[in-house]
């Protein structure tokens, strides 16, 4: 049976952000199916318009439902029944910018005078995850051969080649998340800290 070692490799990064992310979050029931989807065009449009004011018209929607809406009641037996009451649209928009607290705040304040009202997420991430990502293996890889190398040395055995590479996705970038109503004006105060991020790779070598 061939001799082989196992070493888990981590890699670190603490990285600034640089991008702010806004979700909204809408809900509209109306009796009407038209007129259920005619006020979430019209809310749509009118955060859109909003939002070109100050610079942004990258507002795109990334989910969307629109289902028959039911509520429970008990009839003259004291049966529980379900009668229609009409139909609940549900959207999710989004859109991002580079970091900038004041554009934020000019955001929010004309964000207030549309007369729309959905959840609002405020995240603070990062722009080029692919690039960090990228930085991140190669830590870990470069940790795990170190601490193979130091392993096999202390043990008095030489490191052969790679058996195989394993590697699980465990870094969410989202830094900050800030549920809000749009009717409230004033941006959060804060100053978003820096991203801390690690990644693992799992190296398995034969050894001789």
């Amino acid at each position: 049976m061939k001799k082989h070692l196992t070493v888990i490799g981590l890699g670190q990064l603490s990285v600034p952000t640089d991008q702010i992310s806004l979700t909204f979050d809408l809900s509209i029931r109306d009796e009407s199916y038209e007129e259920t989807v005619a006020l979430s065009n019209e809310q749509n449009e009118k955060l859109k318009d909003a939002l070109e004011k100050v610079g942004l018209s990258n507002l795109k929607t990334t989910q969307f439902s629109i289902n028959a809406d039911y509520e429970s009641y008990q009839d003259e037996s004291n049966h529980y029944r379900k009668r229609f009451v009409g139909y609940l649209l549900e959207q999710s928009l989004n859109c991002t910018f580079d970091l900038d607290l004041n554009k934020l705040q000019s955001i929010l304040s004309e964000l207030s005078m549309t007369g729309v009202d959905p959840v609002l997420n405020i995240s603070f991430t990062i722009k080029d995850k692919e690039r960090v990502m990228d930085q991140l293996l190669t830590l870990a890889t470069k940790n795990a051969t170190d601490r193979s190398s130091v392993l096999a040395k202390a043990a008095g055995v030489e490191l052969s080649e790679i058996i195989n590479i394993d590697y699980k996705p465990m870094t969410s970038v989202a830094r900050f998340e800030s549920p809000m109503a749009v009717r409230s004006m004033a941006a959060p105060v804060v100053e978003p800290k820096d991203i801390d991020l690690e990644e693992m790779v799992t190296i398995t070598w034969s050894i001789r």
